[in-house]
């Protein structure tokens, strides 16, 4: 009988303990989401006060430039076949940041920065298929080629923009011989 008395009087303060441990971290991160949320909303002023100041004339001029210098990025040096491109990194080389950039590409092309590189990767294996009708090519070699890391990513994107498996659009594009 003492023993099922210590046992329950451990379970309670062992359940006292834990229950005094899990509400002090509840008022811990509700105090660290408060704080996010404060210095989120600071930055968010500042960089809107900074922003008043730009001309809206200007910001279509500098909105304009930077989608053409990232349309001349993409055609000519093509970074979308690197399978380690980073929105930061592309938006590194233009001068911009992240946010911006990928706010730049929703609102022109209507897609987000993951589903146009996709798609730009799509149009580039799509096009070394129907040049290359080499038998020695195959679909994996593609796949790393137009910068994919992910066979299935790969598929599913293909899928998505042309409509049909890669094996597919190989066959309905390889002339009679």
């Amino acid at each position: 009988m003492d023993g099922v008395i210590l046992r329950t009087t451990i379970n309670i303060i062992f359940s006292v303990v834990f229950l005094f441990v899990v509400i002090f971290m509840y008022l811990k991160l509700k105090r660290t989401q408060h704080s996010l949320a404060k210095r989120t909303s600071e930055v968010f002023l500042q960089k809107t006060k900074s922003n008043k100041n730009i001309p809206i004339a200007e910001k279509i001029l500098i909105r304009d430039e930077l989608l053409l210098q990232f349309e001349v990025i993409m055609e000519n040096e093509k970074p979308y076949l690197d399978c380690s491109l980073k929105l930061s990194a592309l938006a590194k080389k233009l001068n911009t940041n992240q946010t911006y950039l990928s706010q730049l590409i929703n609102n022109n092309y209507n897609v987000n920065y993951n589903e146009y590189i996709n798609n730009k990767r799509i149009a580039e294996a799509c096009e070394i298929f129907m040049i290359s009708h080499s038998t020695n090519l195959t679909i994996d070699h593609v796949i790393s080629q137009v910068g994919f890391k992910s066979k299935s990513t790969f598929y599913t994107a293909f899928r998505r923009y042309t409509g049909v498996s890669p094996a597919m659009f190989i066959k309905m594009n390889t002339p009679n011989k």
